[in-house]
């Protein structure tokens, strides 16, 4: 019986310690600044300020607008290119005489050739 007390207040005594060590650990906002602190501003000074941050939000948003019409304008040249090159795939197969469809089975018929040709040769060793 003597020990469970013990233990009781061993935890009892850990627990009351752990308690006061996060107590102290957290930071008082209002003693440490000192050298941080904000100092008021006047209207003038106010003024000023919104003055230039409105004014960076102006040329910011006026960079976006021409950031956003030149992604306009690269879209719009991306998809000429990939037209362009559509153009001249099929202009090429028709130079050939068949098309992207035929191409595809043509290389299938190759590979399956070529499986073939290997299961032979490796069964005539």
């Amino acid at each position: 019986m003597k020990l469970h007390k013990w233990f009781l207040l061993f935890f009892i005594a850990f627990g009351l310690s752990l308690n006061n060590a996060n107590i102290f650990a957290q930071d008082d906002d209002d003693d440490d600044d000192d050298d941080q602190q904000m100092e008021e501003m006047d209207e003038e000074e106010w003024q000023r300020q919104m003055d230039e941050l409105n004014a960076e939000k102006s040329n910011l948003q006026s960079r976006l607008s021409a950031l956003n019409g030149e992604i306009d304008g690269l879209k719009q040249t991306s998809a000429n290119k990939d037209k362009e090159l559509e153009k001249c795939e099929n202009d090429l197969y028709a130079m050939v005489g068949t098309t992207k469809s035929g191409v595809a089975d043509f290389r299938k018929k190759i590979r399956r050739d070529r499986k073939e040709d290997q299961w032979q040769s490796w069964n005539t060793c």
